[in-house]
This record gives C-alpha cells, sequence and structure tokens, in this order.
C-alpha cells in the first residue's frame, strides 16, 4: 500500500498517469510512476524511482528540460517538451522476450496538467519525506523554500467580504522589504500610516518597508482592525435600525 498517490488523466486519449510514494522497506521509500493505457486490455507500464530522481523529473517539467531515467529492472522513465506540451513515458525494458519490441505508453501534460503533476511531484519527493532528516535538514530545507516564497496570505475573519485575505506581498524577487496589501490585482492597496493607500500614490517606499517577520505581525494586526470595524459597522446598522 502506497503512503500517498496522485492521479491525472488524460480524458481525450484514456491514458492515465498515477505517483505514489512506497516504503518498500524501512528507511528505503521510492516514487512510483504508472502509466496506463485505459482502453479495453490496455496495457499498464511501471518504474521505480528514487525520491531525489523524483525531484529531478519536477526540474524538467518545470525548466522545460528532457528527463531520463532507469531504474534497477531497466524500465525508462522520460520527460520530454515541444511547443504545445509535456510528454511523460515510461518505456518497458523488463520482461521483454526475444523477438519482442519494448512496451512505451506517453501521457500528454496539457494546460495546466502540468502544473498539478508538478506540484504533486514536489509534494511527493519533498526532502521532509526522507527517513531519517534530522531536524537540522529539515529547518535548511524549509529555509531554502521560504527564500523562494514571494507572498504569504493571512485570511481575514469570515464575513468581511473583499478578497478575504491579506496578502504580505514581496517587493521583489531580490528584495528583503515586504508590505501588507489587500491583493488586489488591480488598485493595489497597502497598510500605511494605520490605513489602506493606493500605492501608486504613496509610493513603494512608503509601502514595503517591513521585514517578513514585521510583515506578518502587522498583517494579523490589520486582520484584527478590520474585524473591529465589520463589528462596529454591524453594531451601528443595528442601533440605526431601533430607532
Amino acid at each position: 500500500m502506497s503512503d500517498a498517490t496522485y492521479t491525472y488523466r488524460d480524458t481525450d486519449a484514456l491514458i492515465e498517469l498515477q505517483l505514489a510514494v512506497f516504503e518498500v522497506r524501512e528507511g528505503i521509500i521510492r516514487l512510483i510512476v504508472s502509466v496506463e493505457d485505459c482502453d479495453f486490455c490496455g496495457d499498464r507500464v511501471t518504474a521505480w524511482l528514487t525520491l531525489d530522481e523524483g525531484r529531478r523529473m519536477a526540474d524538467a517539467i518545470e525548466n522545460g528540460k528532457p528527463f531520463e531515467a532507469t531504474d534497477p529492472s531497466g524500465d525508462v522513465v522520460t520527460v520530454e517538451h515541444d511547443a504545445l506540451q509535456t510528454t511523460v513515458s515510461i518505456v518497458r525494458r523488463s520482461f521483454v522476450l526475444d523477438g519482442e519490441e519494448p512496451t512505451q505508453i506517453g501521457i500528454r501534460l496539457q494546460g495546466d496538467a502540468a502544473v498539478l503533476v508538478l506540484a504533486a511531484l514536489r509534494s511527493l519527493c519533498s526532502p521532509a519525506a526522507e527517513p531519517g532528516m534530522s531536524l537540522a535538514q529539515q529547518v535548511e530545507h524549509l529555509t531554502v523554500q521560504l527564500a523562494l516564497a514571494s507572498e504569504f496570505r493571512v485570511p481575514l475573519p469570515d464575513g468581511l467580504g473583499g478578497y478575504g485575505e491579506l496578502v504580505v506581498r514581496r517587493e521583489s524577487a531580490d528584495s528583503d522589504r515586504w508590505a501588507v496589501t489587500d491583493g488586489a490585482l488591480a488598485g493595489l492597496q497597502a497598510w500605511a500610516g494605520d490605513r489602506w493607500q493606493y500605492v501608486t500614490d504613496v509610493g513603494r517606499a512608503a509601502t514595503f518597508v517591513y521585514s517578513l517577520d514585521d510583515a506578518l505581525d502587522m498583517a494579523e494586526h490589520v486582520a484584527r482592525v478590520e474585524q473591529e470595524r465589520h463589528d462596529a459597522r454591524i453594531r451601528a446598522a443595528r442601533e440605526g435600525g431601533a430607532e
């Protein structure tokens, strides 16, 4: 039984990709990659990769690079790209009789499918899933991930409407300055001077002023302020209706 699985199906071609992690024995975890032709009497091919190979496979999907890995039985997983799509294929070279051709099945990742498969690979093959990972290694891994983040979302209390969350946003990829924003795609507002102000009006220098820790603390403060204002509006409406 696998510990976690992810399945994607190309409904047009009736091809299914399944990713799963499995602890083959204590301390040994493998990524199982399976591609199945779901048509009547279709074949299913499977390869067993290390988690490191799974991470390299994810890198290839994300960066548009080719990938190839051979499992201990000789079966081969490949990732290839063209202008329109990414294709994940498995060639079954094990248990091939003399005179037979290896079975190969590929699945196309079109549209957002590549993003979904990439996310599944990142989750399943995370270094944190490696057995025996020390606390220091986990902290290092999380620190690297944190350095890549460009925004954090702080939910607003239920009932406040709007976007339903505050977005703590980094000024740029190479900046350590953050702002507390309303997350708007157009007309972005940031919390500055104890009130919301349009970034275009006051400038980025006046809004991207926090360290990450300070910005997260401020976002929690703003969420409380918004809740208090919301409660005050409700009380005022009730009192006005009672007159």
